[in-house]
């Protein structure tokens, strides 16, 4: 898939995850695909950045071993936040690992690292275009 062909849309999404180079460089890949973004560093800081935007938010792309609270912590607080809350989750582990707690944590879509931007730009525009 070229440059040319890659899925990009509107919306604002929030990349919560501990390592800044891997925030900075999410950052920068989804605002070429044409999103808003918010960054938090941990689970608490997201919860606190998703209910300070009262429902602006359309999508979190969420890291899942982060220290103080774990990824899967921090979709169960965003979906008592929001129930409806859409959440990607991103991990070096395999999606078969995780199948259990990301069933109970009704997580949207997965990405395993590492990925690249035709992947991001897929997965995102699906769970954004899902609604």
């Amino acid at each position: 898939m070229t440059q040319a062909n890659l899925r990009r849309g509107q919306g604002t999404i929030l990349v919560v995850d501990d390592e800044d180079l891997l925030r900075s460089m999410l950052e920068n890949m989804l605002q070429r695909l044409g999103y808003g973004v918010k960054l938090a560093a941990n689970g608490l800081e997201a919860l606190q950045r998703y209910e300070e935007a009262g429902g602006g938010i359309d999508l979190v792309l969420l890291d899942m071993s982060m220290p103080q609270m774990s990824g899967l912590e921090c979709a169960a607080g965003l979906r008592r936040l929001d129930p409806g809350v859409r959440i990607i989750l991103i991990t070096g582990y395999s999606e078969a690992s995780l199948r259990d707690g990301v069933r109970e944590s009704h997580i949207r879509g997965f990405l395993q690292k590492p990925f690249r931007l035709q992947e991001l730009s897929e997965r995102v525009a699906e769970c954004i275009k899902a609604g």
